[in-house]
């Protein structure tokens, strides 16, 4: 049976079927990104086993796990060969364990060219969550809402440099009408999603990420990456208001009405009671510039009062063009 670390596959240039046969609950909250889940124990067997091995001991919690899994043993094969075309096999447990042991074993009976993950989920969490300890040149894309920084971030990924796209691993846009809480990411997927990218990145060159806050709907960026992006250098995207409440109606306005309400409920004491209730009423009118350009005014006072303490050194101006600040003045530079 062939144990290989986690770098050892980054490094390997066949291609790699990573097969996660943990419980359908452990691999939502978190699994290696691009992994298949084919799980050995479903999550009630896993807990049932677990608490038998706590009571019983190792040995009867064997006896009932074999009778669960022993009649599926033929599906766990077929349900790898239906997803494998070339080159191996990754299987990976929690920890490295009998479910990954047992599952390498079974595939390699079947002649399946199959290795085992070393340490399991828990060796790739750690190589993950030690990604953000590196040192990157950080360029922040900021600008007040509906300035098109996703969209700017995006012609600069055409252009061939380097993007983070924290909101892209989130699941969601940032604030409370930017997506759905309930159907985020979860915070480890959003760092292992994030980890993932950054390990394919040159740090020794510069690489671009919107200006967030330090939660995006549900989700935390992580405190070293968070450090980093205060400390980098600043850019502004400029763009006109008019330009901007068109755009977020572009991207907004064609929302699910209750999904609106419920999301401008969430913001109701930081708007004002007054505000809420005007704002509340033209939704429900279906008058949606009206009360977006109310909204706009809201998150341009919460755009300024967060942008203190910041190393602003330029301004962006689309399409394509980077100006930089230098001894009062501004200087086109190349991107």
């Amino acid at each position: 049976m062939q144990i290989v670390h986690f770098e050892d596959i980054l490094s390997l240039a066949e291609p790699i079927l990573l097969v996660d046969v943990r419980s359908p609950g452990e691999f939502v909250r978190g699994h290696i990104p691009g992994a298949n889940n084919i799980p050995l124990f479903s999550d009630q067997i896993r807990a049932l086993v677990g608490t038998i091995y706590v009571q019983h001991g190792r040995e009867q919690a064997m006896h009932v796990a074999m009778q669960d899994v022993g009649p599926r043993f033929d599906d766990l094969v077929a349900q790898v060969k239906k997803i494998f075309t070339d080159g191996r096999i990754c299987v990976y447990c929690a920890r490295g364990g009998m479910r990954s042991k047992s599952v390498t074993w079974l595939y390699n009976l079947f002649g399946l060219p199959v290795m085992q993950l070393n340490g399991g989920y828990k060796s790739f969490r750690n190589w993950a969550l030690a990604q953000f300890d590196k040192k990157i040149i950080l360029r922040v894309l900021s600008g007040p809402t509906g300035s098109g920084k996703t969209d700017y971030l995006h012609m600069l990924t055409r252009m061939g440099e380097q993007v983070l796209d924290l909101e892209k691993y989130a699941q969601h846009k940032g604030s409370v009408f930017g997506g759905d809480k309930d159907k985020q990411a979860t915070q480890q997927q959003f760092e292992n999603d994030c980890a993932f990218e950054l390990a394919k990145l040159n740090i020794q060159k510069r690489v671009w990420i919107e200006d967030e806050s330090r939660k995006i709907g549900s989700v935390i960026i992580p405190e070293k990456l968070w450090l980093q992006m205060h400390a980098a250098r600043f850019y502004y995207l400029i763009s006109h208001r008019n330009d901007r409440l068109e755009r977020i109606l572009n991207e907004y306005g064609t929302l699910d009405q209750n999904f609106l309400l419920h999301a401008l409920a969430e913001i109701k004491d930081h708007l004002g009671l007054q505000n809420y209730q005007l704002v509340k009423s033209l939704i429900k009118k279906c008058e949606i510039r009206e009360s977006f350009d109310i909204l706009l005014n809201y998150y341009d006072k919460k755009y300024a009062h967060g942008q203190e303490n910041k190393n602003w050194v330029g301004a962006l101006v689309a399409p394509q063009l980077l100006y930089q600040k230098t001894f009062n003045k501004w200087h086109q530079v190349t991107v």
